[in-house]
């Protein structure tokens, strides 16, 4: 309901910050895990383009040691997940079973060049195979380079994968459907090609010994229940990932790092580091010497994201929205601040960040206030755009590229979505 003017004394402030500063909710979480893990169904790129991750003497760099990003290395992290009652298959010009009594006949047969003899890359085989689950039953691991012999067939590929990975994205938890999720991994793997009858990335040294790096690709379409234990195992297995939809909790510790000098007494924070809580950050009022002149601030807020399940969503690339509202006794009108009117923002956003590690998004705010100004508050949201932030890395605008990826955005567009439900986490900034 619509509420008077607050006052400027700061005990009314605080009251109304109680009524508008609500707990922002997560756009989108991880369901807990079910009691019997679902069955893996795994399908590996059998055509030779794969057999230049494979070094035949078995050199460092295409190990499958700690900490290496070798294709062995993505082998070995996925079969953690594969388990008894796994399916595996090669695909290529045709999908074929692999025979095998345990796991460890699979990988012996998996880091051989010999399995990789088929000369198509038909991932639109797969995904036939895979439409079929439309229970979500099951997780789902595709590992391929993502490279085909024409552009025409590239683009068709990734169009394919965009449309059923908005599908399986798309059920809520609890739906007919179960509730599903699409993934990506991808690393940027040792490659020696072998041959050049062969597609796939390409080296101009003709003696075939250059060692150069060329992405492998993992899409996973898994039951949501089932995230919390694939999601770290691709991401442990990758260099870089991507998660539709993109998840939150709230689980996320925000932390203020203040800035020093005479600002820093009339900064308040609240709901600092509380999980679950809404963190307010209060700034005024401007010293009484200061006259009508504006009285500024700049801090950063740090988002812990060891506990949460954002840290699968950090990849993406991030945008921030922000909202104004006149404080009052009331609840809130909140209206968005359009790019044009952020400039005169009393709380601005002024650039947000990932470091290097992963671990931690770091958002630069500006905080200003003068005397006799009217309390405001603002509201601002970190958000996926639902667009990862390293596709430039690996997508080429040329099929005929010599390692990076041709059609790779076009999965992307079909995966674009609402703002309103991207939003990993939120605060308030109130100027008085």
């Amino acid at each position: 309901a619509p509420g008077e003017p607050c006052g400027r004394a700061l005990d009314a402030i605080l009251a109304c910050v109680r009524t508008a500063a609500r707990p922002l909710l997560p756009a989108a979480t991880l369901t807990d895990a079910p009691a019997a893990a679902p069955p893996v169904v795994f399908y590996i790129d059998g055509s030779g383009s794969m057999t230049g991750y494979l070094d035949q003497a078995f050199a460092e760099s295409f190990s499958s040691g700690a900490g290496g990003v070798s294709y062995r290395r993505v082998l070995s992290r996925l079969s953690t997940l594969w388990g008894p009652r796994a399916e595996g298959y090669s695909f290529g010009t045709r999908v074929v079973r692999i025979s095998a009594r345990s796991n460890q006949d699979v990988i012996a047969q998996l880091v051989q060049t010999s399995f990789y003899n088929q000369t198509d890359t038909r991932v639109e085989d797969v995904l036939d195979q895979i439409a079929k689950d439309s229970a979500r039953a099951r997780v789902h691991l595709i590992v391929t380079d993502g490279r085909r012999d024409d552009g025409a067939s590239t683009m068709a590929q990734y169009k394919r994968v965009g449309e059923l990975a908005r599908a399986w994205a798309a059920d809520e938890p609890g739906g007919a459907g179960g509730g599903g999720m699409f993934a990506l991994a991808v690393s940027a793997a040792p490659f020696r090609r072998v041959s050049r009858k062969f597609g796939g990335c390409w080296t101009s040294d003709p003696s075939g010994r250059t060692t150069i790096s060329c992405p492998v690709y993992v899409f996973a379409f898994l039951p949501r229940a089932a995230a919390n234990d694939v999601l770290p195992v691709l991401r442990g297995a990758s260099t870089r990932l991507f998660v539709a939809p993109a998840v939150t909790d709230t689980a996320i510790a925000l932390h203020v790092e203040r800035e020093g000098g005479a600002q820093a007494a009339a900064l308040r924070v609240q709901g600092e580091r509380a999980a679950g809580q809404a963190l307010t950050l209060l700034f005024g009022p401007a010293p009484a010497d200061q006259g009508t002149r504006p009285f500024a601030t700049e801090l950063t807020v740090e988002a812990d994201l060891g506990r949460s399940a954002a840290r699968f969503s950090v990849d993406d690339s991030l945008a921030v929205r922000l909202f104004q509202a006149r404080l009052t006794t009331g609840a809130p009108r909140w209206a968005e601040v359009r790019p044009r009117d952020l400039a005169s923002a009393w709380v601005k956003p002024l650039a947000v960040r990932v470091n290097d590690d992963r671990t931690e998004i770091e958002l630069r705010m500006a905080l200003r206030t003068r005397a006799q100004l009217e309390p405001a508050a603002y509201r601002v949201e970190v958000l996926s755009t639902g667009m990862p932030a390293w596709l430039g890395d690996y997508e080429s605008a040329s099929h005929g590229d010599s390692t990076r990826t041709f059609g790779l955005s076009s999965l992307f567009e079909h995966l674009r979505a609402r703002p309103d439900t991207t939003r990993l986490f939120g605060l308030y900034g109130v100027v008085h």
